[in-house]
């Protein structure tokens, strides 16, 4: 019979010599503890497992420990004891003091210098290089900056076993959480995430996504996430280190990208050829040839590594489903919270491209040196290096003017069919000019467009709904945006969609105006707020009432709630952030509302001029709610429409009375149909017919 886990108490003694100091980690199946031997008074790291009744889990944790004992090499820390008690079995080794690597950059708050991550790459390699030449070969399976520590020498360790290919599979997950389904999402590669084995190559993928995080101070995008992105036709979003941090060289970052490509038969052949390539790199004879790949980006045999086929990564979106969750935000990347890196210097065509959908990840023009040369190129070079950036800009800058000319004549034109296909940033708030009272009239675009703080202008149309009421839509171009996030109510695992088709969407949620004009009533239980404040206290059932009566009442636009993915892509507006801006100046929230809806349009809008789309009110979406079926693993990659089935329908954006959290554009929330709530509103979908 199995019983609950519960940690060693602070003093307890083992097998008469071991006295537990404190204890280090633990979850539900065991702990690492730091203990005192009593007889010689060195310190000494315990690992407990308690895995009850398993007995092929104890097992496994037997063959770790006798796999383990028997390792010598500099950078790993000696095991010299295994032992079994009543509440479990326990593995004894050497205590290395002091914070691990990520601990020491977080601190820091900038990257490592280049010269220092080298010669830990170069001791990391020698020590892989050991493991993998073991019988069998010993695959560590969990290489990041929390399991390298340095010793009182200065010597980079390589810790943490838990993961290691041969020993007790997910160990270490239970005992420290840092990953319940047996990789670290960013450091892992993609052959360990969908569970097709791995190899020496696996190892040095986590090691190179480890160098990354520490000459760059930003965690690696991880592999499930770039495989899908590029499956659906973009860019990888992995930015090659040098753009990020300009002392990183060329041919470093380079290297760096070799050795996280998808394929494994596309990396270095083993640590060996890894090691050799950082040992020319030092010696300033560039990294050379590496597994029959010349490493200098841009030349013949890696045009495509930075291409929208990196890696030639197969199109196959079931790569998407590998599950990036772990069970601490704090241990992987938070994508939400990292907008895209910029670095001096560099042509983003993402700003300059105004035919650029949002959501689409940038492709960047630089310079590749010549083989060898790590050094900042002379000043000749650099000058007609700017000449031929300038030019670029001066292009790109004279294609936005061209492209915006020609989609306002298009929205102008009597035969628009669609909203445009680029939309601009950040949206100044500017009042359309009001349609007359009377009859229904015809759709028609707002006389004065909003201009951006790039230049780009945002077309809305207004639809009027009688008596002076209208309302105003904001064309959402097509295009494709990582959705999705890692808390636990965010939906999961975080995977590319593509919204096919350009719709609109409301500028504003529903307004207390807006539902009188069409239901001549007003269920708001803020009713004394005013006729702009946002109408509250609907249903989903609410809200299709008043979409079906106005769409018997014209003829040019079919409205209809958004679905779950083109609400959060309009949300989100091409940032990859938790928030499309700061909070306070986007929503009214639990911290700043007063307990009350307040009219719309006063907070900032997000870049596709779009307002309150977080916070204010909760807005219903098409989507059902079937919390047993779907969790996002089984989604369509191409304008999801949510499950089959179910009794409850989602809502997004937080409210008056919601936590920060709930206001993310990643939150999911679902109530019944039926459910009515002061903080529940709704925002108009339209297609042109």
């Amino acid at each position: 019979m199995s019983h609950p886990f519960s940690p060693l108490a602070e003093g307890f003694l083992l097998q008469g010599r071991y006295r537990i100091k404190r204890l280090i980690g633990q979850g539900g199946m065991g702990a690492v503890y730091e203990a005192l031997e009593n007889h010689l008074g060195n310190l000494l790291a315990i690992k407990q497992n308690f895995y009850g009744e398993d007995e092929r889990l104890k097992r496994a944790f037997e063959h770790e420990a006798r796999l383990l004992a028997n390792l010598r090499h500099e950078s790993l820390p000696r095991v010299t004891h295994y032992f079994t008690e009543d509440f479990g079995q326990f593995l004894v080794m050497e205590f290395i003091a002091g914070d691990d690597l990520m601990t020491l950059l977080q601190r820091r708050g900038s990257p490592f210098h280049v010269e220092q991550v080298l010669t830990w790459a170069s001791q990391l390699l020698d020590v892989l290089q050991y493991l993998h030449s073991q019988t069998p070969p010993i695959i560590h399976r969990d290489i990041k900056p929390q399991n390298l520590k340095l010793n009182d020498g200065g010597k980079i360790m390589l810790l943490d076993f838990g993961l290691a290919k041969g020993t007790t599979a997910g160990l270490t997950s239970l005992m420290v959480g840092s990953s319940l389904m047996g990789f670290t999402p960013g450091y892992a590669p993609l052959e360990q995430m969908t569970g097709k084995g791995t190899d020496g190559r696996s190892d040095l993928y986590a090691l190179a996504a480890t160098l990354y995080h520490l000459l760059t101070n930003q965690a690696p995008i991880d592999a499930s996430l770039r495989s899908g992105a590029v499956a659906l036709g973009d860019y990888d979003p992995l930015t090659p280190a040098h753009q990020i941090n300009p002392a990183v060289p060329m041919e470093l970052s380079n290297l760096l990208l070799r050795t996280m490509a998808h394929k494994p038969d596309q990396r270095p052949r083993d640590a060996a050829e890894m090691r050799e390539a950082i040992k020319r790199l030092r010696l300033g004879e560039g990294a050379g040839e590496i597994h029959g790949h010349n490493t200098v980006f841009g030349s013949k045999p890696t045009e495509n590594l930075y291409s929208k086929h990196v890696g030639e990564i197969p199109n196959d979106l079931n790569l998407i489903e590998a599950n990036r969750n772990a069970s601490s935000p704090s241990n992987h990347p938070d994508y939400r919270t990292r907008p895209m890196p910029q670095w001096p210097g560099a042509v983003d065509l993402a700003r300059q491209t105004p035919n650029r959908h949002p959501g689409e990840f940038p492709a960047v023009i630089y310079t590749a040196p010549k083989a060898g040369q790590l050094q900042v190129p002379p000043a000749k070079s650099r000058k007609l290096m700017w000449w031929i950036i300038s030019f670029v800009i001066v292009f790109t800058i004279l294609s936005a003017g061209l492209s915006i000319w020609v989609n306002r004549n298009k929205i102008n034109g009597a035969n628009q069919n669609g909203p445009p296909q680029a939309v601009g940033q950040t949206a100044e708030r500017k009042t359309s000019d009001s349609a007359g009272e009377g009859q229904i009239k015809q759709p028609q675009t707002a006389k004065q467009p909003v201009e951006t703080e790039t230049g780009l202008s945002i077309q809305y149309v207004s639809v009027d709904l009688g008596g002076g009421v209208k309302a105003e839509l904001a064309p959402i171009p097509a295009g494709r945006f990582i959705m999705g996030g890692d808390l636990p109510d965010d939906g999961k695992p975080m995977h590319p969609v593509k919204i096919s088709k350009a719709f609109y969407l409301g500028k504003y949620s529903v307004t207390q105006a807006q539902w009188q004009a069409v239901m001549h009533n007003n269920p708001s239980h803020f009713s004394d707020c005013g006729p702009n404040c946002p109408v509250e206290n609907v249903s989903w059932n609410d809200a299709e009432e008043f979409i079906k009566e106005l769409n018997a009442r014209q003829h040019e636009y079919t409205f209809r709630l958004p679905t779950e993915a083109e609400w959060e892509y309009s949300a989100r507006a091409g940032t990859v952030t938790e928030y499309p801006g700061k909070l306070d100046e986007i929503a009214w929230w639990k911290d700043n509302s007063g307990n009350k809806t307040h009219a719309v349009g006063q907070k900032k809008p997000n870049a596709w001029g779009l307002y309150d789309m977080n916070g204010n009110v909760i807005q219903w979406v098409q989507d059902k709610a079937n919390y047993d079926e779907y969790d996002y693993r089984s989604v369509t990659a191409i304008d999801p429409t949510g499950p089959t089935t179910g009794n409850e329908r989602r809502a997004r954006g937080g409210s008056w009375s919601s936590y920060s959290n709930q206001c993310s554009s990643a939150f999911r929330g679902g109530w019944i149909p039926t459910g009515r709530d002061s903080n529940l509103g709704f925002r108009l979908a339209a297609d042109r017919r």
